[in-house]
Formats: C-alpha cells, structure tokens, sequence
C-alpha cells in the first residue's frame, strides 16, 4: 500500500526549483539539528554527505570539530584531510591498526548482536569515531546518515537502474532506513551516551527529497546527482563536490581488517568469524 501511494506524488524534475529548495532546506534541517551553542562533532569520511554538512556548518558559524577514524592510512582519511585543509576545519584523525581493530569488531559484533559484516563494518566506523570524540567531550555528533538513501548513493541503486527499477529500489531503501540503519547508529551512540544529530533525515527536508525525480538524483555516471550539484553550487570544490566514494565499511578499511582477521583465524567467511566472536 505504501508503495502505490507514494508512486503516485508527485515528482519534482525542476533543476533549479531543486536546487533552491534543497538548499533552503538542508540549511533549516541543519539548523533545526544543531544550536549555535551546541559544541559537536561531525562524522567526517570527505565524501560529499559529510563535506556538505560541515561547509554549511561553517557558513552558518557553528562550533564543531570534524571526526575521522581510519584502519591505517585509508581512502577516505587520505581525502577527509584533503577537505578539512581546503575547508580550514578542526579535524581530528585516528589512525587503528588491524591488531587494535579486533576489539573494536567485536564488542561493535556484540552491541549489535549480528554477524553481518556490512552492519559490522559500518558499525565499526561509528563506533570509533564516537569513541574517538568522547575523548573531547563531544556529546552530539552529526553524521550524514540517510543522504544515500534519499539521493540513489548505494551500489543496489545503479543495478536497479540498469534494469529499470530505480522507484522500486528507491523505496525499498526508504523503507529499510529507519529499520535498519537508524537503529543500528543509536545503538552505538547510546552506547557513548551521544546524542545523534541527523539533518539528511529531519522530516521536512526528507519529504522534499524523496519526491524528486530519480533522473536528477542518479545516471550511469553519478549518482546523488543533485546532491552533488548543490554543493558545488554553494562553493565546495568540484572535486570534492562529485568524489566517487566508497561505502563506509570499505573506505574506513574496517571491512578489508575482518576480512584479514577472518584469515588469521582459519575462518573461511567474515560471516563465520564474526559469529565466533558473537559466542565468545
């Protein structure tokens, strides 16, 4: 029934009302998250979800920090210090061995009582930047969670679009955000006593975002299209503005450590090592 209902709203094509809209918008849902006597942090990995946050953060004057937490000197730290540079923000980096990584994977595998290893992998991301920023006292943190979702960021949205069920994948997403994704943050965050702030998911802004048209949101080249566009109208570098950027689990390198750590200890799958780890 859901479906139906939402196929037949309205879809808005307009680039330009787009773009006006969305930036009206992200800006309110921004400010709507956060006070300008809040001290928080932001998740920062320098893909375009986050990158946008913090240039409109600090176009809006707020107090922030951003937050990156890498296995070594992975892809997203190596471009998380890129913006931050070019941005000029307060960025705080940790860099995790694979020896330290084990215990992160497990008590992430433990708090969210799963074997998956891409709610793992994510998890892990989260859980060390939270950790990470408890050591400053950081009592909010604001991630772009939600933005793959509204914007067709997920690799399952370019397959979908190649058979022509872009809509069908679309909501199916929608769907699953709340379910999955949003219960598996504040999980973590309850965890470190953190308070998440999410502007991608503040309700105005994401009723506007899901009814634009898929067309200006994903191509066989791009996708987050019109998220892209907007930030690189507002001034963030295109380079930074349209960076092809790996899922979380893989740019932090924590799927590639349980992957690793998996071999190490004779297991044939991450499945199989995280399950051992969930019953120890």
């Amino acid at each position: 029934m859901t479906m139906l209902k939402l196929k037949r709203v309205e879809r808005f094509s307009n680039k330009e009302k787009v773009l006006r809209e969305l930036e009206l918008k992200l800006f309110n849902s921004v400010k709507k998250n956060v006070s300008f006597e809040d001290n928080f942090g932001i998740a920062f990995s320098g893909g375009v979800d986050s990158s946008l946050l913090a240039f409109i953060c600090k176009k809006l004057k707020l107090n922030f920090k951003v937050y990156t937490a890498s296995i070594n000197e992975s892809e997203d730290l190596e471009w998380a210090k890129k913006v931050s540079s070019n941005l000029k923000l307060q960025h705080s980096t940790r860099v995790i061995d694979f020896d330290s990584s084990y215990e992160i994977i497990k008590n992430v595998c433990r708090l969210l009582k799963t074997d998956n290893p891409v709610q793992v992998g994510i998890g892990c991301t989260l859980y060390s930047v939270l950790e990470q920023a408890k050591n400053d006292k950081v009592e909010i943190m604001m991630t772009g969670l939600g933005s793959d979702s509204l914007f067709c960021g997920f690799n399952k949205h370019k397959k979908a679009l190649e058979n022509d069920k872009i809509e069908e994948q679309f909501l199916e997403g929608m769907d699953n955000v709340y379910d999955v994704d949003v219960k598996r943050d504040f999980t973590i965050a309850s965890h470190f006593k953190v308070e998440l702030a999410l502007p991608y998911l503040e309700k105005e802004f994401m009723e506007f975002s899901k009814k634009i048209h898929p067309k200006l949101k994903i191509n066989k080249v791009h996708n987050k299209i019109i998220l892209r566009e907007l930030a690189f109208k507002l001034g963030l570098k295109r380079d930074f503005a349209f960076r092809k950027k790996l899922a979380a689990q893989y740019g932090s390198g924590f799927d590639k450590a349980i992957e690793v750590l998996a071999k190490e200890n004779m297991f044939k799958t991450k499945t199989e090592f995280l399950n051992s780890l969930l019953k120890k």
